[in-house]
């Protein structure tokens, strides 16, 4: 979704530096997923950030990744689920996540999942000349 000039432009040490500062937030949990090769995927969740939502009551996803050569396994649709348990187990109503609207192969997992859209949208800039446009997925999170 982003150029190849932008992502080329990265600086892998102020990226790293930034999911350093993330990961030391304590509101923050990332769920992982690995293998005898490594990292498969991850699941960063927590309480919204969302000012138009109560976060003792809205668990958000902030990033769901799978390495590509691995979608399609489950390996995504453990991750939400923990992702989901853990708001249930957080006493929350809804789980949300902010997902790219022209990212059609991650809207079909999400409402595969049973997500609709709600209606809010934002866009997201991400550096210099980078935008994404974005849709608010919205779950209620139902005791099992």
């Amino acid at each position: 979704m982003l150029s190849d000039a932008f992502l080329d432009s990265q600086n892998p040490v102020a990226r790293a530096q930034t999911w350093e500062q993330r990961l030391a937030a304590p509101e923050m949990t990332v769920l992982l997923d690995e293998g005898p090769a490594g990292l498969l995927g991850f699941c960063a969740c927590g309480p919204t950030h969302d000012a138009d939502a109560d976060p003792s009551s809205v668990w958000e996803i902030y990033n769901l990744h799978v390495t590509p050569a691995r979608r399609g396994g489950g390996i995504g649709s453990r991750l939400f689920a923990a992702a989901g348990t853990l708001g249930r187990e957080r006493r929350a109503h809804d789980l949300t996540l902010w997902v790219v609207d022209r990212n059609v192969e991650a809207r079909r997992f999400y409402e595969h999942k049973g997500m609709t859209p709600d209606g809010a949208h934002q866009v997201h800039t991400v550096g210099p000349g980078a935008a994404l446009a974005e849709l608010r997925y919205r779950l209620q999170l139902t005791r099992p």
